[in-house]
């Protein structure tokens, strides 16, 4: 073997690799600034989860909602939705959200807005006009609004995963929501 056909041999078995790491190392910084916009990842058996939206949530109402204290009403929800979430992610998610309802009703009510048969399916409406009336701001219907839709998506779509962790961050949302609502 001569040194030009050693060198060619050399060449040819580190081409591919070389290739392959070179590939990696351009494309590192824009393959990672896409991880966090991923909502669900699979490879064949492997199944990752992430709850981009919900720590979307969960860090909105972090920063807008900081000061509001929780009550006693939301205590009570959160020991309850806490004994679902281990059988039933998705349940303890539906718990929370029938909660903000309730208490989107309860405020309209307490605001004496007329409310009829069919405006009381529609929570978003109702928040629409609690908005209208500038018993609530622009920021906490948007949290509302963002909560209907993961709700949504978690009934609606059976191939919607939601970890325990996931329901919990939902759950805390939520009840600092509630508690702001009922501050009004």
């Amino acid at each position: 073997m001569t040194t030009l056909e050693f060198t060619a041999s050399v060449i040819d078995s580190v081409a591919w690799p070389a290739s392959v790491v070179a590939l990696v190392l351009i494309l590192k910084n824009p393959i990672q600034s896409l991880i966090p916009l991923l909502s669900k990842l699979k490879y064949k058996d492997v199944e990752l989860e992430f709850g981009k939206d919900v720590n979307t949530l969960s860090a909105k109402v972090k920063q807008e909602l900081s000061g509001v204290q929780n009550n006693p009403e939301t205590e009570d929800l959160r020991k309850r939705v806490m004994s679902i979430m281990p059988v039933s992610p998705k349940a303890a998610v539906v718990e929370v959200w029938r909660a903000l309802e309730t208490e989107i009703i309860d405020l309209c009510t307490k605001s004496k807005m007329e409310l009829d048969h069919e405006l009381l399916k529609k929570p978003l409406k109702m928040a629409e006009l609690l908005v209208k009336a500038k018993l609530i701001d622009e920021t906490q219907f948007g949290m509302i609004e963002d909560m209907r839709l993961l709700r949504n998506r978690v009934v609606h779509y059976e191939k919607e995963q939601i970890t325990p962790e996931n329901a919990l961050e939902f759950l805390e949302s939520g009840v600092k929501l509630i508690s702001s609502l009922s501050a009004k």
